[in-house]
């Protein structure tokens, strides 16, 4: 009893005093006939590429500046105009291939090794097969699948959205 009372007033002083959350200000990528977005909050960090350059550079989000659409980072501002692209990584993609391929090369060094103790060349072929089929899938996979380029143009534009409830 006591500390569903503690419970409750812990939880009521958190959503009173929170008022404006960052996560209702947003980054987002809008795909033509698409419902679907893509987000990146106040706060994250961006790998974009400018228009007119060839470097990649990682921001972290400060400040959105939304009759200008502007977004304010520690080195400086950016119009999301002047986005060329934005780069979106997937780690667990990445973790899946080094597995992939950390599996596969153990499967290969066992495999001829025991193959070599064995002398049984038919064992030797099948783990070979296994190993480095499991080496270039792995390998595939995080060529495939680890990034996501998102080029502005035609297909995708960038919009900066504040869904806070103003509070004057």
């Amino acid at each position: 009893m006591k500390f569903d009372t503690i419970k409750f007033l812990f939880i009521s002083l958190a959503m009173f005093c929170l008022g404006n959350a960052s996560a209702q200000e947003f980054l987002q990528i809008e795909t033509i006939n698409d419902p679907q977005t893509q987000k990146y909050m106040l706060g994250e960090t961006v790998l974009i590429k400018r228009k007119g350059s060839e470097d990649w550079e990682k921001i972290k989000m400060n400040k959105f500046l939304y009759a200008e659409n502007i977004i304010v980072y520690d080195g400086g501002f950016l119009n999301i105009n002047d986005i060329e692209v934005i780069r979106e990584t997937r780690p667990a993609v990445n973790v899946l291939s080094k597995m992939m391929m950390t599996f596969g090369s153990v499967w290969l060094v066992y495999g001829l090794l025991s193959g070599q103790l064995d002398k049984d060349p038919v064992s030797g072929y099948a783990d070979l097969a296994i190993g480095v089929s499991t080496l270039a899938v792995g390998w595939g996979v995080g060529k495939a699948f680890y990034k996501r380029d998102y080029k502005m143009g035609s297909r995708y534009r960038l919009r900066l959205i504040d869904l806070r409830m103003a509070s004057e």
